[in-house]
């Protein structure tokens, strides 16, 4: 009774003819969701706040369970998917986390719910960080975007080792532990980028005050897809070297580098992020205002006339909006109405190929 798509769930509610039968048919594919998952459903008279369902760390580790059930929905469900996930903006510290968890609840008059989660046997929780450890999450299945996770501010019982958030609304949400209010073990200063003309790359340095228990700094840059990837590993030489610096030969046009640290604990720390643009070919650039309510601009660098096309995609997946058109060569800026879509977050897809050769994606906010 799993429902077909990578990690999300969709329940089909099929009215057949009154000739056949008189009530609406819920109809269930065969497909898993996640990598685990389980569910309960009373399709009569709904659940009540006495059900309660707990999905456990296939090792015996951690868990997450839903429970405080409100408004009789027709079905409860959880989901675990064992990999890290693929965007990871918005999360302040990361654990070597190779899980999180999914659950929503379908049906109901104003349903709601509350969630605890069990981190006594997750292997990564240390000690350092366990006291800012929190529970984050985002709308399901952000594949080709950052859809940042957003803190849940979450209730902490360093006893009993749970995060506790009563009074949850019926949104498919995808959670992650992280933690949050660290001080970086390593002090960086001076982190900066500049453009090197001679070997046509981007210059990354910067400098630390201590290098504390880190052994290495990951360079990490932001994809076109807006996914972090590991640009370059630099090893810590000794405690008395405090300046370092990476030329990146593969940088494009727009880049926003960052630099990932990990001590010998385990935990995992995040520097500021900074953006350099090359001197080099037309681009796209800056996507304003935004968040935005009636309209937004996407700036380019080029005062030729240009052919584009474009997507809005929701949270579901689904395009609910699409163009194409020229750009005039006396305008540098691409005006896109979002006056009709719902408020909240979407993904922009833009394709202009005189200027990129793959579709460019920006986060976009509909207030």
């Amino acid at each position: 009774m799993s429902i077909v798509l990578r990690f999300c769930l969709v329940l089909i509610l099929v009215n057949l003819p009154v000739f056949s039968v008189a009530q609406p048919v819920w109809v269930y594919s065969g497909a898993p969701v996640g990598d685990t998952s389980i569910y309960r459903y009373n399709l009569t008279s709904g659940l009540g706040s006495a059900d309660s369902l707990t999905l456990r760390h296939v090792n015996g580790q951690d868990s997450l369970r839903l429970l405080g059930i409100s408004g009789a929905p027709k079905g409860i469900h959880i989901y675990r998917v064992d990999t890290f996930p693929n965007v990871n903006c918005g999360l302040p510290g990361m654990l070597n986390n190779n899980r999180y968890f999914g659950l929503f609840v379908i049906g109901g008059t104003g349903p709601g719910y509350a969630t605890k989660y069990f981190f006594n046997g997750n292997p990564f929780v240390t000690p350092v960080n366990k006291p800012f450890l929190q529970l984050y999450d985002r709308f399901c299945n952000s594949t080709t975007a950052c859809m940042s996770w957003v803190g849940m501010n979450a209730g902490m019982n360093l006893n009993g080792d749970t995060l506790s958030k009563p009074g949850m609304l019926p949104v498919q949400k995808e959670m992650i532990l992280a933690f949050d209010n660290v001080i970086l073990p390593v002090r960086i200063v001076n982190f900066e980028a500049s453009w090197n003309e001679e070997k046509n790359a981007a210059l990354i340095h910067w400098s630390v005050q201590t290098q504390g228990s880190i052994q290495s700094y990951i360079i990490e840059r932001m994809s076109e897809n807006n996914i972090w990837e590991e640009a370059a590993t630099i090893k810590v030489a000794n405690e008395s070297v405090t300046d370092y610096s990476f030329l990146d030969k593969y940088a494009g046009h727009e880049n926003y580098y960052r630099i990932r640290l990990t001590d010998v604990s385990g935990l995992v720390t995040y520097s500021k992020v900074i953006f350099l643009r090359s001197r080099g070919e037309n681009s796209l650039s800056q996507l304003f205002p935004n968040p935005a309510t009636d309209y937004v601009f996407l700036i380019t660098d080029t005062e030729k006339e240009i052919s584009y096309s474009y997507k809005i995609i929701n949270t579901l997946g689904q395009t609910v909006k699409n163009e194409s058109n020229v750009l005039p060569g006396i305008s540098q800026a691409l005006k896109i109405r979002i006056q009709e879509l719902s408020p909240g977050p979407y993904v922009l897809e833009v394709n202009i190929p005189a200027l990129q050769t793959a579709p460019v994606y920006k986060t976009l906010i509909k207030n």
